[in-house]
């Protein structure tokens, strides 16, 4: 009968230990990458976000100061279409044709951006206040539950009335707006500054002049 050896321990034990030594050198070697903090995510959906980001209506970029030499445009209160054609007047006396061209392009750009954005808002302001009006009947089968459809039609209402507010707000920025575009540009026109591109938009948002 054949008699079993024992394990060689002292080769087992030098074999783990190399093994454990070459796994350590091969992770220092191609080390795994590093764990994204909560912080480096956050930024990363800032910043990708902002990629994507489309013109919004808000007090930021409504009342934020131009960053330039040409004044806000003031949606409260009185109109400051002269001031802005003041400041673009004398910008042009000391900056090249070019110069003066992008600044006022850059400006109008800013500010038609915000026309079409108010528009659009109204548009799907409006859409939604035509779906909730149809939909009025789909709100009979909470019947049933009175209290439920109480506070449906609540919510309904509340936001019929937050709609109605944010629609009236668009259409005073829409008419500020195209008033401004208008009357600087008359003004451009008087110090021989005429450019096929400065468009002012009609009322209903369809086509320009």
């Amino acid at each position: 009968m054949k008699s079993i050896k024992p394990p060689n321990f002292a080769l087992t034990l030098c074999l783990g230990i190399f093994t454990l030594i070459s796994a350590h050198a091969q992770d220092a070697a191609n080390p795994a990458p590093a764990q994204k903090t909560l912080a480096d995510l956050a930024r990363e959906a800032n910043k990708n976000k902002a990629a994507h980001a489309k013109t919004v209506i808000s007090n930021d970029n409504l009342t934020a100061a131009e960053k330039g030499p040409i004044p806000s445009l003031n949606f409260d209160g009185v109109d400051n279409s002269d001031e802005i054609s003041d400041a673009i007047d004398v910008y042009r006396r000391s900056h090249s044709t070019k110069e003066t061209e992008d600044l006022i392009h850059a400006w109008y750009d800013k500010y038609y951006g915000l026309y079409v954005s108010a528009l659009e808002e109204n548009k799907m302001l409006s859409t939604r206040q035509q779906d909730q009006y149809y939909n009025q009947a789909d709100s009979n089968n909470y019947n049933q539950d009175p209290q439920k459809y109480r506070q449906l039609r609540d919510a309904e209402a509340r936001s019929a009335r937050n709609d109605q507010k944010k629609v009236s707000q668009n259409a005073l920025i829409a008419a500020r707006i195209q008033q401004s575009l208008r009357k600087v540009r008359t003004d451009l026109g008087r110090t021989a500054l005429q450019y096929a591109w400065f468009k002012v938009p009609f009322g209903n948002g369809n086509g320009s002049y």
